[in-house]
């Protein structure tokens, strides 16, 4: 299995705005039709195909960020919270117990900073050219080589800056869709005169010979059916990977309030109260680990737990198992 089999799928290679028919397609300007194309691979390189449901993704479906958490994050936070699991205030060795996770997971929260939402470093641009999808997928692969241990040494954008980059290009490709929805909106007057004017005629032909109501029409679906729902799923991911990130910051606070709680002889003695308040700060960070790993989202072998209407393209679901069902997935 490749590291993200869905960027070697037909349906992303092949991707030609399939969300619109033929004639839709035709009447488009060839500016906004190709940043729609290319803005899409690189969403689903990114993000993987199953839209802004992520808290289950089948691995024929993820993109290289679900990979990357996957690979980076969840198993050194699966250790952390372990560690806290079987933790006891009242022990000899708490101190030291609780200084270990405290260590290990900043060395966790270090690489989260830097890689997932530092946004201190340039982000992605499309000056002087735009980015290819094979330039984006590149990157991609670059970042995912970087560990724990040398994370510091990547100097490009991070995950959140490049989910900010689709998320701005589908905004302007939705205000070009609404411009040009208007400039192909005209009455009967204007209408009339432009059989006079020669560009009107290079237009007509070049839009598929079909007349400027339907030009506008068919830039109003391709905003509301194709551009819209693309950048919305983006706005989701990075609302997501914020809420994720809070969960950090309190888990930082959490950790810092048990350290201080027990730097006091009295809360590490063996008595029904700090049993309790140690089984809350367990619960507690449990809370928070759920929340970081639904929100940023995380891969599943043997389930597809994917919303259908959610899905960036249709994609069909490759089967781990052979004989198993290959269930079909809709947009």
């Amino acid at each position: 299995m490749s590291i993200v089999q869905v960027t070697d799928r037909e349906e992303v290679i092949g991707y030609n705005c399939d969300e619109l028919s033929l004639f839709e397609r035709a009447s488009l300007h060839s500016n906004e039709k190709d940043k729609v194309i290319r803005l899409t691979k690189i969403f689903i390189a990114l993000n993987g195909a199953t839209g802004s449901s992520q808290s289950v993704v089948h691995p024929s479906l993820a993109g290289f960020f679900s990979f990357n958490m996957n690979n980076r994050i969840y198993g050194p936070l699966n250790l952390v919270r372990t560690r806290i699991q079987v933790y006891q205030r009242h022990t000899e060795t708490s101190v030291r117990d609780l200084d270990r996770v405290i260590d290990d997971f900043n060395t966790i929260k270090n690489f989260w900073n830097h890689m997932v939402i530092s946004t201190e470093r340039t982000g992605v641009s499309d000056d002087p050219d735009p980015i290819s999808y094979r330039t984006a997928t590149r990157d991609f692969q670059e970042m995912d080589l970087k560990t724990l241990r040398n994370y510091e040494q990547y100097t490009g954008p991070s995950w959140i800056q490049w989910f900010k980059y689709i998320k701005d290009g589908f905004e302007e490709l939705r205000i070009a869709c609404e411009e040009n929805e208007e400039n192909y909106t005209q009455g009967w007057i204007g209408w009339s005169f432009s059989f006079l004017n020669p560009m009107a005629w290079y237009r007509f032909v070049a839009n598929g010979c079909q007349p400027n109501s339907t030009v506008a029409e068919n830039n109003g679906i391709m905003r509301d059916r194709v551009v819209i729902p693309k950048r919305n799923i983006a706005l989701c991911r990075l609302e997501e990977i914020e809420t994720a990130n809070n969960a950090f910051s309190e888990l930082v606070n959490n950790l810092e309030d048990e350290k201080r709680f027990i730097e006091n002889e009295t809360n590490r003695q063996h008595n029904p109260l700090n049993l309790r308040n140690t089984q809350l700060f367990k619960d507690s960070t449990d809370r928070l680990f759920s929340i970081i790993r639904d929100r940023v989202g995380r891969i599943e072998s043997d389930s597809l737990g994917a919303a259908p209407s959610q899905n960036i393209i249709p994609i069909e679901a490759q089967g781990q198992a052979q004989g198993q069902p290959q269930p079909q997935i809709t947009a």
